[in-house]
């Protein structure tokens, strides 16, 4: 039986519907109900006559509809879909439960609903070949790994994959941004763990020309660093930071309890930093704060240290040495 990968957005924007909606789900919404569509051919005609070609990619329409084929056709009941989360560095996986759906209700209308079997596989357990497998560029694609569903299932119950078999041979165009992010976010995951990744985000907002004050080890009153512009610190914006290195997603009780203690720092915003992500309650929560609170998930941390990078102090360049390359960005074929 087949596993398949289905992001939910280019930059993850859809996770949380796909998540807490229990489907799996592509966009294109110029293009309709793809349940009258018989085959191959049909799906074609249906997107060619949707969807203005000269904003597609030259060469990338028949990448496309087969992705969009895939969604509604070849993927079966109960076979298993991967779910890479852009939000932290872990995989959803489920089981589909059933036809294709088209859901104007949602953000991201083409769906397949689908029964989570876990929602927090840390991607540092996925084996060398099924994590390769994550970095295929498409937005649809069946994972080509031997044992893949067994694998797969073992993980989503907390168990060992067991031993890695051999790749099928396989011509996939890798998300080398992705994958590069991934290893970086790895790497600093093992080397930056408890009030050391408050270290980090204090010489990120060094960076970015905050004074800052961070908390020493131990309790901190819910504030592990004070950031403030200016040589002393004394001009806005004001930040009370708090940061957590824990590989769980952070719940909303902790935004509600660092907004509680920015009046009593007088601080003009918070920033709350989660390694494992946050809850849908807290996310939802956080986007009716736009103004007051800000969340950094692991990724955000990471895109904003290499923002940052050349700004970083030197011991903190060394113990994250990067360096930039240039890839060859080819059209889809």
């Amino acid at each position: 039986m087949a596993a398949w990968i289905v992001r939910a957005g280019a930059r993850g924007e859809y996770e949380e519907t796909a998540l807490g909606q229990n489907v799996v789900l592509v966009s294109w919404d110029q293009i309709p109900d793809l349940g009258p569509v018989q085959s191959r051919e049909q799906m074609d005609a249906l997107f060619r006559s949707s969807v203005p070609l000269e904003d597609v990619k030259p060469g990338a329409v028949a990448g496309y509809i087969g992705q969009l084929w895939a969604l509604r056709s070849l993927i079966q009941v109960d076979e298993l879909v991967a779910l890479p989360l852009k939000g932290r560095a872990a995989i959803a996986v489920g089981r589909v439960t059933g036809p294709y759906r088209h859901r104007p209700d949602l953000a991201a209308t083409h769906t397949r609903a689908v029964r989570w079997l876990a929602t927090d596989i840390p991607r540092s357990t996925l084996d060398g070949d099924i994590l390769s497998a994550l970095y295929a560029s498409q937005a649809v694609c069946r994972i080509p790994r031997e044992d893949v569903e067994a694998r797969l299932v073992a993980l989503a119950g907390g168990r060992p994959a067991g031993p890695v078999g051999q790749a099928e041979a396989a011509e996939e165009r890798l998300d080398l941004e992705s994958y590069a992010l991934d290893e970086v976010v790895n790497f600093v995951g093992r080397r930056f763990t408890g009030h050391r990744l408050a270290s980090l985000v204090s010489d990120i907002l060094l960076a970015q020309g905050y004074t800052i004050e961070v908390s020493p080890p131990g309790p901190d009153g819910g504030v592990d660093i004070l950031a403030g512009r200016g040589h002393m610190g004394f001009e806005s914006p004001s930040l009370c930071v708090q940061v957590k290195s824990g590989a769980g997603p952070v719940d909303v009780n902790v935004l509600r309890s660092l907004e509680g203690v920015l009046h009593g720092f007088g601080a003009d915003h918070g920033l709350l930093v989660s390694w494992g992500g946050f809850t849908g309650v807290a996310l939802s929560e956080a986007r009716s704060r736009f103004f007051k609170v800000r969340l950094w998930s692991a990724n955000d941390l990471i895109r904003e240290l290499l923002e940052n990078y050349e700004q970083l102090p030197g011991n903190t360049k060394a113990e994250i040495p990067l360096k930039r390359v240039w890839a060859l960005v080819l059209e889809e074929e």
